[in-house]
């Protein structure tokens, strides 16, 4: 008996082909799948994106306090004079060291540079800021007007910051965080300092002044991994070792003009202060 052999392929083709309008409802479902996960993707991305600063930056916060434990003080920001490294003349801060005949950064020889072990001082995934020659790159700020004693005339060692035991509240006190700082320019940079509400006060004043109001507390988790979109917040390492995040605070003004200010928020540049009455309150910073 003689097969019809071409019957047979119309059969098969009919059997296990797709109509055009089968593909279609399967690329739009396909599609809707796709368009449902990316959000979750990205959010889970994002949340681990700032566990891992998280970590790295409570690596830091324990190396600054097992340097505290060896010294006595909690380290100071930058020396105030110059020291040799690596055979070159350089200024040390308390995240690494810049010769500035060679205009190299050398991110291992600063104060806590041999207490941190794994962690890194760029070690924050969810930022790109743009790095600054003599800083490096370094995604944290210290509380270097308090823990630092910059402006405490207790303290002339240009090395040594405030004891531990001045602290009195090691649970509320900053000690780093995650930073960006505009410099002029319409993206922020990163700086390893951290000015508490009322200000910098590049002057001889303890507590600080209100000569210098710069934010520096960077909220860049959240908004499905993207900054300055939906509820950002950023990491904050804690004296007494915890990490925790934080909202920023935005003032209605700064040094910075009105529309500036505009563009912090856009950035998710701020203030981290306990209140959001806009007067400025370093409670969180000082050593009460």
């Amino acid at each position: 008996m003689i097969k019809d052999t071409d019957a047979s392929r119309r059969v098969a083709r009919l059997s296990f082909g797709f109509t055009l309008i089968e593909l279609l409802v399967v690329i739009s479902i396909i599609g809707l799948l796709i368009a449902i996960l990316l959000p979750v993707l990205g959010l889970a991305r994002a949340a681990g994106q700032a566990s891992v600063c998280a970590s790295n930056l409570r690596q830091i916060a324990i190396a600054a306090t097992n340097y505290a434990t060896d010294t006595e003080h909690f380290p100071s920001g930058k020396t105030l004079t110059n020291q040799t490294v690596n055979g070159e003349t350089a200024q040390v801060y308390w995240f690494g060291a810049y010769a500035s005949g060679s205009s190299t950064f050398y991110g291992t020889q600063g104060h806590i540079g041999d207490y941190w072990g794994q962690a890194d001082i760029g070690g924050c995934p969810s930022t790109d800021n743009d790095d600054r020659e003599q800083y490096g790159p370094v995604d944290y700020a210290y509380n270097v007007l308090y823990l630092g004693a910059r402006f405490d005339p207790r303290l002339l060692d240009d090395v040594l910051g405030v004891k531990p035991d001045w602290v009195r509240n090691p649970t509320e006190t900053v000690m780093f965080h995650d930073s960006a700082r505009f410099q002029g320019d319409i993206v922020p940079g990163r700086v390893p300092w951290g000015y508490p509400p009322s200000g910098g006060g590049f002057s001889s004043v303890y507590p600080p002044g209100n000569d210098l109001q710069s934010p520096t507390f960077h909220a860049r988790h959240g908004g499905g991994g993207k900054e300055g979109v939906g509820n950002q917040v950023g990491n904050v390492a804690w004296v007494d070792g915890h990490v925790a995040t934080f909202e920023p605070v935005y003032y209605t003004s700064y040094f910075l003009s009105p529309a500036s200010v505009e563009l912090l928020r856009q950035y998710s540049v701020g203030d981290i202060d306990p209140n959001d009455d806009g007067v400025r309150d370093n409670d969180l910073w000082d050593l009460e």
